[in-house]
C-alpha cells in the first residue's frame, strides 16, 4: 500500500461523532471529502500487474468520500494515531475480496459501513497489462451483503478471486498483506510456513507446486535411501547366508561324491570276493590235481603187503571204536546209577533229617514225662510226710500203683521208640557212607 513520495494526514475537527469497527477505542475523525497523492501523472507501464492506481472510498467507517492516488514504487501514509491509515488499510483488504475476520476487528461487514449511512463502498483501481480493473464492493448494512462489480459490470465473489489472483494479488498471505492487527501471528510463523507464503507472494505459482513437490521428492529420497540402506544390508546378510550355505553345499557334494564312490566300491566288494576266491579255488584245485597224481604214483608204489597192514590197522581201529563206544556205554549206566543213587542219599538224607527231628520230639516229650513223674513223687513224698501215720487206702494204692505202672510202661514204649529211631537213624548213616563210597569209585573210575 503507497503513496507518491510521502503524504501527510493532518487531524482536522471532526463534524460529528462516529462509530468505528476499532476494537482498540480508536476514535477516527470525520472526513468529508480527502484526497491523498500528488498531481505529477504517471504511465500505466511504470506500475506492475496487481498494482493499485487508485482507492476510491464513500460512506466507510469515517469517511464520506475518500481517493488516495498511490505511485508506481514504495508509497507510505504517515499521520498521527486517529487519522484514518488502518481505514485505507481496512478498505484495500475488504475491497480486493478479503474477509472481515481477516482484519481482526470486526465480525461483519455491515459495520464498516459510516454511521448514519445504509451503504457505502470501495473501489480499487488495479494495473493490469497496461490497461486498468477496477474492483468495486458496495457494502448493504440491511442483510450484512455485498455487491461486487469489475469494471462496472456485475460479478460474482469467485470472479473477484479469480481477477485477485491472476494478478497475484493476496490479502490473505500475511508476507504480502500485514495488518497490524496480525503482526503476533507473523512472528509466530515457523521458517516452513514463511518460505511457503514468501513463495505464494513472489507471484508465481509453480513456486509453490515446485516447493511441494521438492518436499516430497527430498521425502522420497530419504525413504529410497533408507530403503536402499535395508536392501544393503540385506544382501549383506544373503550373502553371509550364502556363503555359510555355499560351505554346506561343498561338504554336501563332498559327501556325495564320498557317498558315490562307496557305492561303487561296494558293487565291486563282490567282484574282488569272488576273484580272490576263484583264484583260491584254482590254487585248491591245482593242488588237489597234483596231490591225486602223488596218490596214484605212492598208491602204485606201495606193496601188497602194506596193503593188508592197512588192512589190519583199520581192522583195529574198528576194533578199538568199537570197545570204545562199549565203555562210553557203561559210563552212561554208571552215570546213570550215580545219579540214582545220589536220589537215594538226598532221600536218606531227608529222611535222617525228619528221624532227627522226631528223636527230638521223643526227647522231649521223654522229659516231660519225667518231670511230670518227678512232680508226682514229690506230691507223693509231700502226702507222705504231710500223713506219716496213715496208711494208704487200699483202692488209692492200687490207683497209685496202676497210674506207676502206667508211667512205666509209657517209659518203657518211648525207651523202645528211641532205641528203634537211633537204629534206623545207625542204618542210614551206614548207607550214606556206603553210597558216598561207590560215588567216590565212580568218579575215580571216570
Amino acid at each position: 500500500m503507497s503513496v507518491p513520495a510521502t503524504a501527510r494526514l493532518v487531524k482536522p475537527e471532526p463534524t460529528q461523532p462516529s462509530q468505528t469497527p476499532d476494537s482498540d477505542a480508536e476514535s477516527e475523525p470525520d472526513f468529508s471529502a480527502f484526497h491523498i497523492g500528488n498531481s505529477v501523472a504517471h504511465n500505466l507501464g511504470d506500475y506492475r500487474d496487481g498494482s493499485i492506481t487508485q482507492i476510491s472510498l464513500k460512506n466507510f467507517v469515517t469517511y464520506d468520500r475518500m481517493e488516495v492516488t498511490p505511485g508506481p514504487h514504495m508509497n507510505m501514509i504517515i499521520g498521527p494515531n486517529g487519522t484514518g491509515k488502518s481505514t485505507i488499510v481496512c478498505a484495500i483488504a475488504l475491497g480486493l475480496g478479503g474477509r472481515p475476520s481477516l482484519l481482526g476487528r470486526a465480525k461483519d461487514i455491515s459495520e464498516f459501513v459510516k454511521h448514519g449511512h445504509e451503504r457505502g463502498s470501495i473501489e480499487i483501481t488495479l494495473a493490469s497489462a497496461g490497461t486498468e480493473v477496477k474492483v468495486r464492493r458496495e457494502i448493504v448494512r440491511e442483510g450484512n451483503k455485498s455487491i461486487w462489480k469489475i469494471n462496472g459490470r456485475s460479478a460474482s465473489f469467485a470472479e473477484v478471486q479469480k481477477t485477485t489472483k491472476n494478478l497475484c494479488v493476496q490479502v490473505d498471505n500475511l508476507c504480502q498483506f500485514l495488518p497490524q492487527d496480525r503482526v503476533v501471528e507473523f512472528s509466530k510463523m515457523s521458517p516452513q510456513e514463511l518460505l511457503k507464503e514468501t513463495q505464494k507472494a513472489v507471484g508465481r505459482e509453480d513456486l509453490l507446486q515446485l516447493q511441494v513437490e521438492l518436499a516430497e521428492h527430498r521425502l522420497k529420497e530419504r525413504q529410497t535411501m533408507g530403503e536402499l540402506h535395508r536392501l544393503a544390508q540385506d544382501v549383506d546378510s544373503l550373502r553371509k547366508q550364502n556363503e555359510v550355505l555355499e560351505r554346506d553345499v561343498e561338504r554336501w557334494q563332498a559327501r556325495e561324491a564320498a557317498e558315490s564312490q562307496l557305492r561303487v566300491l561296494e558293487a565291486l566288494v563282490p567282484v574282488v570276493r569272488y576273484t580272490d576266491t576263484k583264484a583260491e579255488h584254482d590254487r585248491a584245485k591245482e593242488a588237489r590235481k597234483h596231490a591225486h597224481a602223488h596218490y596214484l604214483e605212492v598208491k602204485n608204489a606201495v606193496s601188497d603187503g602194506v596193503e593188508e597192514e592197512i588192512e589190519q590197522l583199520e581192522s583195529q581201529i574198528a576194533l578199538n571204536e568199537r570197545q570204545r563206544r562199549q565203555v562210553q556205554d557203561e559210563l552212561s549206566t554208571e552215570q546213570r546209577a550215580t545219579q540214582q543213587r545220589t536220589s537215594r542219599l538226598e532221600r536218606f538224607e531227608t529222611r535222617q533229617r525228619d528221624l532227627s527231628a522226631e528223636l527230638e520230639e521223643i526227647g522231649k516229650r521223654v522229659q516231660r514225662r519225667r518231670e511230670q513223674i518227678a512232680k508226682l513223687r514229690t506230691e507223693i513224698s509231700k502226702l507222705e510226710d504231710a500223713h506219716p501215720e496213715e496208711k494208704p487206702q487200699e483202692g488209692d494204692s492200687r490207683e497209685l500203683m496202676q497210674v506207676a505202672s502206667e508211667l512205666s510202661k509209657q517209659k518203657l514204649e518211648l525207651k523202645n521208640e528211641i532205641i528203634q529211631l537211633q537204629d534206623s537213624q545207625k542204618g542210614l548213616l551206614r548207607s550214606n557212607r556206603q553210597l558216598t563210597t561207590d560215588m567216590n569209585s565212580n568218579d575215580r573210575q571216570l
